[in-house]
Formats: C-alpha cells, structure tokens, sequence
C-alpha cells in the first residue's frame, strides 16, 4: 500500500498533464507537482534508523537559538551592506548596481559563497 501510495503522484500528474492540454487544470497539475517536491520528505523518515542523521536532528534541536540569531546577524548584514551598496553606487556611470535588488543579490552571493 505504501509503495503504491509512493508512485501514486506520478501517475496522477502523468493523467492530469494528458487533461490540461484538453482542458484548462494548469493550476491542478502544478498541485500535482508540488505533491511529488514533498515526497522529498521522506528522507525524515530515515532519521528514525540512521545514527547519523538522529544525531544531526538533536543537534539542531538543542542549538535552534544559536541559529537563528545566526541567521539574523547574516541578514542583517547583508541588508546594511546591500543599502550601502546602493546608496554609494547609484550615481556612477558604469555601476552594475541599478537597484536595491540587484544589489542585495550582490550581498547575498558575497556573505554566503566563499
């Protein structure tokens, strides 16, 4: 049953994709689609027989405050860095920097890439 519940999605997404070109459900198939990214979650269910990833999941149990203020500071950064960016480079000829997004993507790709 579960196996069967597992290849399930596929064969709906294959039946739906076959009535979308008939009918309008672009929006049923991309549900469908969706369905099929969470299978992706099965993976937790390993954590139950694997020691490594049991011990991966109380390690980002116990430390999920760290992490997060983590994650803040490195967001912060990367909006105070984005905005100085911008705002020092806005008025030079030859900037690649034409708006706040860009320039926030700059930041973003400069704090997380090594």
């Amino acid at each position: 049953v579960i196996d069967l519940l597992g290849i399930l999605p596929f064969f709906v997404s294959l039946a739906l994709n076959q009535l979308s070109s008939q009918y309008s459900l672009e929006y049923i198939a991309k549900a469908a689609q969706i369905f099929r990214i969470l299978r992706i979650l099965r993976i937790f269910k390993l954590s139950r027989h694997i020691t490594g990833l049991k011990t991966l999941g109380t390690t980002l149990r116990n430390s999920h405050r760290e992490l997060l203020l983590l994650s803040m500071t490195v967001s912060m950064g990367m909006l105070i860095f984005a905005g100085l960016g911008y705002a020092l480079e806005k008025d030079e000829p030859d900037t690649m920097f034409y708006t706040l997004p860009q320039t926030l993507y700059w930041a973003i790709i400069t704090m997380t890439s090594t």
